[in-house]
């Protein structure tokens, strides 16, 4: 059975594709080396185009006359809250930029204003080396280094130095045990159930949280934090599996690089990637359940444990919630050994 895989990797070789979506300008060439928070790209967004109908806005019935009222020309600049016309009387009426922009066309009564467009930057996201440039659309990165994937990340980017919190990683993490020896790290540490705990870091300030787990009514506060926030095991309160806190102790006080983004449409997880001067081999993003394989529990009552897979059982197994589905006997880390449905279950290497 052939599964998708988490990496937990002490060494790999990693290739990025970095793509615009529209027609942009590529920074660095073939064979540049960057860094994770280097621009590599950058296109420029046209602005929006925003028609007023200044006859119908002011009630005038000739379109002649409501031209007469605007007192911008083609090509003149505004800003927002400008009196673009106005007509007098009793109770006058005007016409007000919405937007700050450039007054595009008059026609017919109506006066088209464009927006500023807005510059899209594209940055490495990695330490490597530009492999193969696309023109005006992207271009490829590759590096060497330790891999770990997550399961669920909140969409922001960073880099800094990796620190273990002081709070055992079987622990809740508080904005007590946040001290300001972690002020500018990326922080390892165990479980949140406070938004307080995340508005904290933001204040020390932290550039990054690697978290065993988070409750679910976390997710929009920590959707809003200017930090990335990476769950290597999910909701709940699940502990950190010990192949991944092993990987990342090691590597303690080493520069990595979290990226938060992820896709499970597309099988893209958030991902933490530890630059290394060595050269390490690609790895497959997909495995065959086999004897021996280490793998991670998905649900409860054992989820996040890593364990090694004994056997698939033939046929379906029939379990407590009555349910027949293809099962694997696997044995924890504590030697103790379950049964458990293959669904549960995710490769680790």
């Amino acid at each position: 059975m052939i599964t998708p895989v988490t990496h937990l990797l002490p060494l790999t070789h990693i290739r990025r594709d970095r793509m615009l979506p529209i027609k942009g300008r590529i920074l660095v060439n073939i064979g540049t080396a960057v860094g994770p928070n280097d621009i590599v790209a950058e296109a420029d967004q046209p602005g929006q185009h925003i028609v007023l109908d200044i006859r119908r806005m002011l009630n005038i019935h000739r379109i002649e006359d409501a031209h007469k009222q605007i007192r911008y020309k083609p090509g003149e600049k505004v800003e927002k809250g400008d009196i673009l016309a106005q007509v007098g009387g009793i109770i006058p009426r005007v016409v007000r930029a919405p937007a700050d922009g450039k007054v595009k066309g008059i026609y017919r009564g109506q006066l088209i204003l464009e927006t500023p467009g807005t510059k899209i930057e594209i940055f490495a996201g990695i330490s490597g080396k530009v492999t193969e440039i696309l023109p005006d659309r992207g271009l490829v990165i590759e590096g060497d280094g330790a891999l770990l994937q997550g399961v669920w990340g909140n969409g922001k980017t960073s880099v800094g130095m990796l620190l273990i919190s002081a709070t055992p990683i079987e622990d809740e993490l508080t904005r007590a045990t946040l001290d300001v020896s972690l002020r500018s790290a990326v922080v390892l540490a165990g479980h949140v159930t406070q938004a307080d705990t995340l508005a904290a870091a933001a204040e020390l300030p932290v550039r990054g949280l690697i978290l065993a787990s988070m409750t679910a009514d976390l997710i929009e506060t920590a959707k809003k934090m200017n930090y990335p926030i990476i769950l290597m095991e999910g909701f709940g309160r699940l502990p950190l599996n010990a192949a991944a806190y092993n990987l990342l102790t090691t590597n303690q006080k080493r520069d990595i690089v979290l990226n938060g983004m992820w896709d499970a449409d597309r099988n893209e997880k958030p991902d933490l990637f530890i630059p290394l001067p060595a050269q390490g081999e690609p790895a497959p993003d997909f495995a065959e359940f086999t004897t021996g394989k280490i793998v991670r529990v998905t649900v409860p009552p054992f989820a996040g444990h890593a364990a090694t897979l004994l056997n698939i059982r033939p046929g379906l197994t029939l379990f407590s919630n009555g349910l027949r589905v293809s099962a694997a006997d696997i044995q924890l880390e504590t030697n103790q050994i379950v049964t458990v449905p293959i669904a549960n279950l995710n490769v680790l290497e």
